[in-house]
Parts: C-alpha cells; structure tokens; sequence
C-alpha cells in the first residue's frame, strides 16, 4: 500500500543544493541528481519497509549513481516523513538531531 508523502522543507534544500553542486561541475548531471532522488522517492513510497533501517525508526532509501546519497526517512501511521536527502559523509548527528524534532 502507498503512504502519503511528506518532506520536511530542509530535505528539498538539500536535494536542490547538491544537484546545484553537480551541475556545476558537469553541465547536466545536477538534473540527473534530482531525477534519481525522485526515483528513490517513488521507491520509498511504493515500498516504505524495503530499506534497512539506519537508527530508531529511521531508514535509507539509495540514490543510484550517487552512491553517497540516501534518501532518510520513517514512517508515521499512513505517512512517509522524508527528512533528509544526506551525503552519508558528513556528520550523521545532524540526522538524529532532524528526526528527534519531528514528533
């Protein structure tokens, strides 16, 4: 059964400033970036227990060909809550910090 979609706003603002980064880098592959995040995004919503959970009821969902992408997110009821689209190389303590402000 789909869940209902939900996103915390500083999700967005991070897809958009990564995709930003790769298009500057390689004219084209920032629009590839957030097309692969959707990608993971319909996965995630489709199927909102196939991926391992990471901590707490939090789990990653992969960006393909942007290996160090996840998508983070746990369900709530009939809702998917995305809170983060996470370059697994920075500090993992800005997720734990994100999830424990949403009820």
């Amino acid at each position: 059964m789909p869940y209902a979609l939900r996103k915390l706003p500083e999700a967005g603002a991070e897809a958009k400033d990564a995709a930003a980064w790769y298009e500057e880098r390689h004219p084209g592959l920032g629009f590839d970036f957030l097309a692969q995040v959707d990608r993971a995004i319909e996965s995630v919503v489709q199927n909102s227990f196939r991926h391992a959970i990471r901590f707490g009821d939090v789990r990653r969902a992969p960006v393909r060909r942007f290996k160090f992408y996840g998508i983070y997110y746990f369900v709530l009821a009939e809702d998917v809550i995305i809170i983060s689209v996470f370059n697994d190389r920075q500090d993992p303590a800005k997720l734990r910090q994100r999830r424990s402000r949403v009820p």
